[in-house]
């Protein structure tokens, strides 16, 4: 048992010594008259004389001012005076029982000694100082007394409790000063006792719970210290109470309490006080919101918002209030502007809006509203439709009207960009037709060809919509209509000559037309009074006659049989062919005007030699003669002959077996009907004939003067023609003939049937027409059309002028071919296998067509194929040169 300071204290009425700060159990110690050491749960339980010795831990009240005493057999305190207390402690320091003492003895006849036995005799047993008599004091020694702390027990009793007074109560208040709430005090202490009238700085303890700190010095001036942030929980005039216990340098304690006091805290307001919208985001409003929070530190305040107490802080915002903030009662809080109010603002431009808004409290805060602008388009308006009506005007229908642009943004002044306009082809209605203009102050124009609106039915309509645009990029549209009228059928107007005695001229009229798609009449209105217009009936040529209902396909397939014979003189106007179209609504009409031209010389149905007597070269006869149908029977003279005009003449031979031969002049050649005949059997004349013909070199066929000269053509199945020179144009019409032009640009076409035609010189045009015929252009740049059936375009080794010639319908599938064996009749087989190997078929420049060029001795020849091109040309040469598409002998 460790003592630092002893006291004497009276409990519960009994005056027992007790040792302070002693550690024990939950119990009392206790000394009894015998010397033992016992426990005991209240001093109520002590017996007379019987004395505590520790309180263990339960607090005892400690009053100095209480006399010392031992308890009594009655339960009642004897007092001891200062004589007895001096007498108890030297018949303890003695070895004497106290007990035995006769002044403070045992009242009421109590066993006259603590011992258990009648001996009288205090022995000093050495494990403590602590005075027995008539009992054992070993069980002392479990109190751990020194003698040094035996002997101390005497001055313990002895000393006289300090008095402490002075300033034991302070205060504080909530918000007085930040961050900490102080109060001081001194308290002042009286001890009789040397040197002990002072306090201990390290004995201040503190009740459970405080939230301050205190300090004493040793001359009792003390400081109380809280940390203001502590106390904000406390409420208007609520209170907490600190309690802090000190102690003098005896022991003596004393305590000082501290009192803090609450004030009403205004509530916080925390969370999204800011908040944004930017122009254009939305339509029409522009919206945002955030949440606030409002706390109070005061435990018992739970404030809400005053959702009547939005207001708009003009003096810190930007101008005029524009949107409407609202809160709930938590706080949460919608701000909403339209945004057609805030279209000024420029990009990027800014406008703050402050609102403040308060808690039930009167505690304000101010949320903060950005608004931002961007760049506004400019905003167009005025006339941004228009309409043209069909045929209301010729040759063009126009329509204007005037826009105007506006830029919300104060610092934009925009105007139109006169190269802006584009036609708008998703949303109108087809293919543009019109043109659409705009100055930079916003007038424009419309125009539309008239010619170009025809297909629109009445009312039907076509909107044309065109987008223009303002200099900040802003777009507008410009819609225009165009409304159709009742459209009268379109119909055809020829013109046609045509020689005596030719049959069926087609009289080149077109099918009518309407673009409002009506359903059309043709009906025949006049025919020609010389001649005679027919229509096929599906199976015949048919005359036609007024009022005769056609369809398209007759009207387009009428032909012309001029007559035999005309002399304009004597018979007059052919006269012309009209007729009418009606769609339902109106009429239209369409006519052929027709001419007969009389030949200069119109030859028999039957062979017939013509050819020019050059014997007096200033003055040219023709010479004309008839042979009978026995070819064997030829009359040596010619029965007819006149002048010949220089200037070109036009003969008709009109029979078969026709041989002529014409000058310099621009002839127009018509021969006739020729029979092909098959002489022998296994054997063809006509291909006989045929193959002379085109051996013939170019300076023979010049010579060729009359028919004797070309003996192998002198029969009645094949005409003959020599155009000579001139630019002439020379008929075949049917059967078998062979045209050579010559000199000149001339046109040589061979009708029906097989026809050999050659050229010659200068650039000529040759058209087989149908049938299987063989063209050789000669030299020039010639076109060469071969028409229906296998044709053969033939080259000679005369021909290779360096110069480009055209076939314009080379036909694989007929089986057109390329005839070369001319050119290559000097070579050897191997030689023209090798010289086929090093032809090319290239692509022409144009993207169009295919080139081949044939080069031999120096001297070469072009071959353009028309429309052969990509992959028409990989298969045109393979044709030609894999496929024996070129004959070679």
């Amino acid at each position: 048992m460790e003592i630092h300071s002893s006291i004497w204290t009276q409990r519960m009425k009994i005056m027992n010594i007790v040792l302070a700060n002693v550690a024990g159990s939950g119990k009392f110690i206790a000394i009894d008259i015998n010397g033992n050491l016992k426990f005991i749960n209240s001093p109520s339980e002590l017996a007379p004389g019987e004395v505590i010795v520790t309180a263990g831990n339960h607090d005892v009240t400690t009053d100095m001012n209480v006399q010392v005493g031992i308890a009594n057999q009655a339960g009642g305190i004897d007092s001891i005076g200062n004589d007895d207390l001096e007498q108890l402690f030297a018949a303890l320091e003695g070895g004497q029982d106290p007990t035995a003492i006769e002044d403070i003895a045992p009242a009421a006849g109590g066993t006259p000694g603590s011992a258990p036995t009648t001996s009288g005799t205090i022995e000093r047993d050495g494990l403590s100082t602590i005075a027995s008599t008539f009992h054992d004091t070993s069980g002392i020694g479990t109190l751990g007394l020194s003698e040094t702390q035996s002997l101390s027990l005497l001055d313990v009793v002895t000393q006289i409790a300090a008095t402490v007074s002075g300033d034991d109560a302070g205060a504080v208040t909530e918000d007085d000063s930040d961050p900490l709430l102080t109060d001081t005090g001194l308290l002042v202490v009286t001890d009789p006792d040397e040197g002990e009238a002072v306090f201990v700085p390290g004995s201040v303890s503190a009740s459970d719970g405080v939230l301050g700190s205190l300090i004493i010095t040793a001359n009792g001036s003390w400081s109380y210290t809280v940390a203001n942030s502590a106390v904000q929980y406390l409420d208007v005039g609520e209170t907490k109470q600190e309690v802090f216990t000190v102690a003098t340098a005896d022991g003596t304690e004393h305590q000082i309490t501290i009192t803090i006091t609450g004030v009403e805290d205004g509530a916080v307001i925390s969370g999204d006080d800011t908040g944004g919208v930017v122009e254009d985001a939305s339509n029409p409003t522009l919206s945002d919101s955030g949440d606030l929070t409002v706390t109070d530190a005061d435990t018992n305040d739970s404030p809400v918002f005053d959702t009547s107490s939005v207001v708009y802080d003009a003096t810190a915002s930007d101008g005029a209030q524009l949107g409407v903030l609202s809160i709930n009662s938590t706080g949460h809080w919608v701000y909403n502007v339209a945004n057609a109010d805030v279209q000024y603002l420029d990009a990027n431009e800014t406008k703050q809006e402050i609102y403040t808004v308060t808690s039930d409290d009167g505690t304000e805060h101010q949320i903060t509203i950005t608004i931002t602008g961007v760049e506004d388009g400019a905003v167009i308006s005025g006339d941004d439709t228009g309409g043209v009506v069909e045929d209301a005007s010729n040759p063009t229908l126009s329509d204007s009207g005037d826009l105007t642009v506006t830029d919300a943004d104060t610092n934009d002044s925009p105007v139109f960009d006169t190269s802006s306009v584009v036609y708008d082809a998703t949303v109108s209605d087809g293919a543009q037709l019109g043109a659409l203009s705009i100055n930079s102050t916003g007038h424009w124009v419309y125009n539309v060809a008239n010619a170009d609106v025809q297909y629109l039915a009445i009312n039907e309509t076509k909107q044309e919509v065109f987008t223009v645009t303002s200099d900040d990029g802003t777009e507008h549209q410009i819609t225009i209509t165009i409304t159709g009228t009742n459209d009268l059928p379109v119909t055809s107007s020829t013109s046609i000559s045509v020689l005596e005695s030719v049959q069926d001229t087609n009289m080149g009229l077109l099918a009518p037309t309407d673009v409002d798609g009506d359903s059309l009449v043709i009906t025949v209105t006049g025919v020609p009074s010389i001649g005679t217009v027919t229509y096929f009936d599906g199976s015949d040529y048919i005359p036609v006659s007024v009022g005769l209902i056609l369809t398209a396909a007759q009207l387009t397939g009428l032909q012309y049989d001029a007559p035999y014979d005309y002399d304009p003189v004597a018979d007059g106007d052919i006269g012309d062919f009209t007729y009418s179209v009606y769609d339902g609504t109106g009429t239209a009409s369409g006519s052929v005007d027709i001419s007969v031209i009389p030949f200069d010389m119109q030859a028999s149905d039957v062979r017939d030699i013509i050819n020019i007597n050059n014997t007096d070269p200033d003055n040219p006869i023709l010479e004309w003669k008839t042979i009978p149908n026995n070819p064997a029977s030829h009359p040596d003279d010619f029965a007819e002959e006149s002048d010949y005009d220089e200037s070109g003449m036009t003969i008709s031979t009109y029979g078969d077996g026709d041989f002529i031969s014409t000058g310099q002049g621009d002839d127009t050649l018509y021969l006739g009907d020729s029979d092909k005949a098959v002489h022998g059997s296994g054997s063809s004349p006509v291909q006989n004939v045929i193959d002379s013909f085109l051996d013939e070199s170019e300076a023979d066929l010049q010579d060729v003067e009359v028919h004797t000269d070309l003996p192998y053509a002198d029969n009645a199945f094949v005409d003959v023609a020599f155009s000579k020179g001139g630019d002439d144009s020379v008929y075949g019409q049917d059967g078998v003939d062979l045209i050579y032009g010559d000199s000149g640009n001339d046109h040589l076409y061979g009708g029906s049937d097989i026809d050999v035609l050659r050229g010659g010189g200068d650039s000529d045009y040759l058209d087989g027409g149908t049938g299987n015929d063989y063209l050789n252009g000669g030299e020039g740049n010639d076109i060469l059309v071969g028409g229906e059936g296998v044709d053969t375009f033939v080259w000679r080794s005369e021909d290779l002028d360096g110069s480009i010639d055209t076939i314009r319908d080379f036909s694989i599938t007929d089986g057109d071919k390329l005839d070369l064996s001319d050119i290559l009749s000097d070579m050897s087989d191997s030689e023209v296998d090798s010289y086929l190997d090093s032809l090319t078929v290239t692509e022409s420049a144009n993207g169009l067509d295919s080139e081949l060029v044939i080069e031999h001795a120096g001297e070469s020849v072009t071959i353009v194929f028309e429309g052969y091109a990509d992959d028409m040309t990989t298969q045109l040469t393979d044709y030609l040169l894999q496929n024996s598409g070129i004959v070679t002998d």
